[in-house]
């Protein structure tokens, strides 16, 4: 392209670089030769666009620097690129000062929540710890009446548990013996059943059914006989009149058990989930006093009626043992007591919060605030330099009345710790570019002389033209003089030209200062 572009524009590459006297001395009478072997006018421009680019003033201190020329595999290698002037977009950035503050949505003082004494501490400030990791251990007489009572409501819920899985076996028993019954079975296959444990409730029937079956049998006889003539009308009516008591009383027996039955399951019923609530209102109570549900439900396990004196060590070790737990994940911030000190349920013991996300807040001047909206992304500057980026999270929706800003948050990721809650920082956001008149790369721009210069095409080679800045950015400047819209200049590889000019020179390093 660039072999194409020197010959569309009638350029003729020499074979080697100029004399390297040419590039450093600049003797007058060289600068005399070449201006007559060039044609060129006194200060060294020859186009039409770099006469209107740029005009040497008579007496001025800059003077032409003869044209420097390469060859094609120089050029290459250098990786030279011409560009024309034109306007360019300057990005536009807002800076505003703030500091880092702790993420106030991860700040957790840690309290007790029961009276007590601190017998062990065993995270400090500065510490990172997990959720649920033991930070305190303590003593406490009203967690231990607390956990007292839950174990007793547990132990009183198994027994009546107990009870009511007992009565439920009797009430099916006692249920399948009726069934038995209701197809009148002789007394002897009746003896020779075992419907299990059924209470008094099984005795009671079978009396009565035995009482009935007999009955029954006297009246079966006494009306043989009496058909026979062998027995009186009397006698008859007398074994009738004993079955029917009998056979009342057997159903009344029979109603009275069934009612039975229904009233005792429903009250050992009641009495089971009663000590059931108890025992669930006790373990809310030691939840919300901070105890896991892993702790609760070893309390729970260890309640058994055979225990014997095991339980009664096990309450005067743990029961009034309390053991404080980090919440959550995060870092302890600030640690308020020391073994051996007494604490109140509303005690501070511990400060945490999430070091490892931090707000960076920034204030925004009010005359701003129409520049600036959610989600947009800000850079984020240390005062030792150090830089990150995140969004707008937060817009405060106040203007204070003293310095006219409101407030801006942007969340910041802290995994190494270097964004310190309390540093000051420095906050920019980039805005849309606006268009200006010639923009250049800031490669193109270099430093000869303590002048800012471009380097320009001039007949086979290139020279120098000093030029005027004004706004720049991250990568480009506004050119306000020296290059006007349409000239051609050097874009890129403008440094190694200038290396060559100082050192005669095509070494990539020429011109650092190593």
């Amino acid at each position: 392209m660039l072999k194409k572009y020197f010959k569309k524009n009638g350029f003729v590459l020499s074979s080697a670089l100029l004399l390297a006297a040419l590039s450093v001395a600049g003797c007058s009478k060289n600068d005399a030769r070449l201006n007559a072997e060039h044609d060129h006018p006194a200060n060294g421009l020859t186009s039409q666009d770099l006469h209107e680019g740029h005009v040497h003033e008579p007496g001025s201190d800059h003077a032409p620097s003869p044209p420097l020329s390469l060859t094609e595999k120089q050029a290459e290698r250098i990786h030279l690129r011409l560009a024309e002037a034109s306007p360019g977009a300057l990005s536009k950035k807002l800076g505003f000062p703030g500091e880092i503050r702790l993420d106030q949505d991860s700040f957790i003082q840690l309290i007790p929540r029961v009276s007590g004494v601190i017998n062990e501490v065993l995270a400090t400030r500065g510490d990172r710890v997990k959720k649920g990791q033991v930070l305190a251990v303590m003593e406490s007489p009203v967690i231990g009446e607390l956990k007292a009572s839950f174990l007793d409501a547990g132990r009183e819920a198994r027994f009546n548990r107990a009870d009511l899985d007992r009565f439920t076996m009797i009430q099916e028993n006692t249920h399948e013996l009726i069934r038995f019954l209701e197809s009148e079975p002789p007394l002897g296959d009746l003896e020779n059943e075992d419907f299990g444990d059924m209470s008094d409730y099984g005795s009671g029937l079978i009396r009565a059914y035995a009482d009935l079956s007999v009955t029954k049998k006297a009246l079966e006889r006494q009306k043989n006989l009496f058909e026979k003539r062998i027995t009186s009308q009397k006698a008859f009516l007398e074994a009738q009149g004993t079955f029917e008591r009998s056979r009342a009383e057997y159903l009344a027996q029979l109603a009275n058990t069934l009612f039975s039955l229904e009233q005792e399951m429903m009250s050992l019923s009641e009495t089971y989930q009663a000590s059931l609530f108890s025992m669930k209102a006790a373990e809310r109570q030691l939840g919300i006093l901070g105890l896991t549900e892993e702790e609760i439900l070893k309390f729970s396990r260890s309640v058994k009626p055979d225990s014997g004196g095991a339980e009664t060590d096990y309450r005067g070790q743990d029961l009034t043992r309390v053991l404080v737990r980090a919440p959550r994940d995060g870092n302890i911030i600030e640690r308020s007591v020391g073994p051996g000190e007494k604490v109140d349920a509303d005690t501070t013991i511990f400060t945490m919060a999430e070091l490892r996300q931090v707000w960076a807040c920034l204030q925004v001047p009010s005359r701003d605030l129409a520049l600036v909206e959610i989600g947009q992304q800000v850079t984020i500057t240390a005062e030792s330099g150090e830089e990150t980026t995140g969004n707008v999270a937060v817009f405060g929706p106040l203007v204070s009345g003293e310095t006219r800003t409101a407030e801006l948050r942007v969340v910041v990721r802290n995994h190494n710790g270097q964004w310190m809650p309390g540093l000051f920082i420095r906050g920019s956001v980039s805005l849309p570019g606006t268009e200006e008149g010639v923009v250049i790369p800031r490669d193109a721009l270099q430093v000869l002389d303590g002048e800012e210069v471009v380097f320009v095409p001039e007949g086979v080679g290139f020279i120098t033209v000093p030029v005027t800045t004004g706004r720049t950015d991250k990568n480009s400047v506004e050119i306000t003089s020296g290059l006007q819209p349409g000239m051609r200049y050097v874009a890129q590889g403008a440094f190694e030209l200038k290396s060559i000019m100082i050192t005669g020179s095509l070494d990539p390093h020429a011109g650092h200062g190593h």
